[in-house]
């Protein structure tokens, strides 16, 4: 099994301006009516922290 290194998270405040940019950018339209599932919501936390670190 090969070792993995990890790496350093951002500094506090670079991570705090990508989760609200992408927490913006994710709003849905007004007019649009989504509900979205367990999954779906799971999934989204994922990817909103893998763009966080900008993995």
């Amino acid at each position: 099994m090969r070792r993995v290194d990890h790496i350093d998270p951002p500094d506090r405040a670079a991570w705090e301006a990508r989760r609200i940019w992408f927490e913006t950018a994710g709003e849905p339209h007004p007019h649009a009516n989504c509900m979205l599932s367990e999954q779906a919501c799971a999934l989204r936390a994922n990817v909103q922290s893998a763009f966080c670190t900008r993995a």
